[in-house]
């Protein structure tokens, strides 16, 4: 039975619903796709498919004959992807291939215990290879049983001709990383791969410490601080959050992990767990992160069955905020502090407490401890950052005698 009805066009809700978490520049291009949908829905003809998830995932595939007038198909595939959720508070089914092959299915659900049963990768890191390795299976098999031994070096470099195109250097290496990872699986299970994948290069050399970490300074920092309008609820949780990359210098996913019991009130410490490199650690509490714990936790945070110390206010009241919601508090608080519009993410915050930790004079063992280095050596491009101490070790350029 095809879709009956017209979507309603409900733009000034769906603006409504995206108010909380999203910037202004965001909920105005989410919300022109969105209407750009609703105009393509009423004249495609929806009765065409079986349902509204199905003809949303046509719309968002960058394969179909739509004419989305858009470039940017990560912005169209996220705005109808919460545009879905605003209609259903449901999560939108992953845009399968039209003919779903039960080999290359199966196959890749077996890979993905080994990465998470063997391997011990984190949910995200498992999802972002699960997504390759099967859009590279797909490209490789189509509707046909999968043989992987028939996998050769051609199959795979036509694969990236395609894959990698448009994707920064960094980028290009992880994702040729994930393909070897996966040919080294499958020796891992006993199937013999062309030996050609694994001596792919990664791209072009990407030097690990060739470039200086980008950070802020205190006046910077503070300006970030001062833009949160503590008056109210909202602001006394984000400034809270903030709090944490600024003394903490956490990742953005291990705020959104901390629990209320992670917290030691008494002792002024919290428990970080769910870390990149699987190890826990108990970092102090300064006075001022404390202050503002204590402040949201007693005055802001609402009433919840959930155990997440951050949770969200409007319509996913009570329900643990995510990284993507703990992400947009900063990008707010950056564009209400004047920011430059380049400066979105939360590591350069991370950097930022990581460096003034070292011009304190911090070890960098006991930095890479704060930070949770699996590596001393990830830290080391910290000393890079400390101009001053840098330019008291140069020596003077030698004088020539003239005669």
């Amino acid at each position: 039975m095809g879709v009956k009805q017209s979507l309603p066009d409900p733009i000034e809700d769906y603006q409504s619903f995206m108010v909380e978490d999203y910037r202004p520049s965001t909920i105005t291009r989410y919300s022109k796709i969105v209407r750009h949908f609703l105009e393509w829905q009423n004249t495609c003809g929806a009765q065409q498919f079986v349902s509204m998830e199905s003809m949303m995932q046509e719309y968002m595939n960058p394969h179909s004959s739509i004419n989305h007038r858009q470039k940017d198909m990560k912005s169209v595939a996220a705005a109808i992807r919460l545009y879905y959720y605003f209609l259903t508070r449901k999560k939108l089914p992953s845009c399968l291939p039209p003919a779903q092959n039960k080999s290359i299915e199966c196959h890749v659900d077996k890979y993905v215990s080994y990465l998470a049963q063997v391997a011990g990768l984190t949910e995200a890191s498992m999802q972002s290879r699960k997504n390759y390795i099967t859009r590279f299976l797909y490209y490789a098999f189509g509707e046909q049983e999968i043989s992987p031994f028939t996998l050769s070096v051609e199959t795979v470099q036509a694969f990236l001709a395609t894959e990698l195109q448009h994707l920064r250097p960094t980028s290009k290496k992880s994702v040729i990383g994930i393909i070897r990872s996966y040919f080294r699986y499958l020796q891992f299970i006993g199937i013999e791969v062309d030996a050609g994948v694994l001596m792919i290069p990664l791209s072009v050399p990407v030097w690990r410490l060739s470039s200086v970490p980008k950070t802020v300074g205190l006046d910077e920092i503070n300006r970030i601080h001062a833009s949160y309008d503590r008056n109210t609820v909202v602001g006394i949780r984000d400034y809270a959050i903030v709090m944490c990359f600024t003394e903490l210098g956490l990742r953005a996913m291990e705020v959104a992990h901390i629990k209320l019991d992670d917290v030691n009130w008494r002792e002024g410490t919290v428990l970080i767990r769910n870390t990149k490199t699987h190890q826990d650690r108990v970092l102090p509490l300064s006075q001022r992160i404390g202050e503002a714990l204590v402040e949201y936790a007693t005055k802001a945070r609402p009433e919840t069955s959930d155990r997440t110390l951050f949770v969200r206010f409007s319509h996913h009241r009570g329900e643990a905020m995510g990284r993507e919601q703990i992400r947009g508090t900063i990008r707010r608080a950056y564009a209400r502090a004047g920011m430059p519009s380049t400066m979105t993410g939360t590591h350069i915050l991370r950097h930022s407490k990581a460096k003034e930790l070292y011009q304190q004079g911090s070890s960098l063992k006991i930095i890479a401890d704060i930070l949770g280095h699996a590596s001393i050596d990830t830290t080391v491009i910290y000393t890079k950052v400390d101009r001053n101490a840098l330019q008291c070790v140069t020596c003077p350029w030698p004088e020539v005698a003239h005669d």
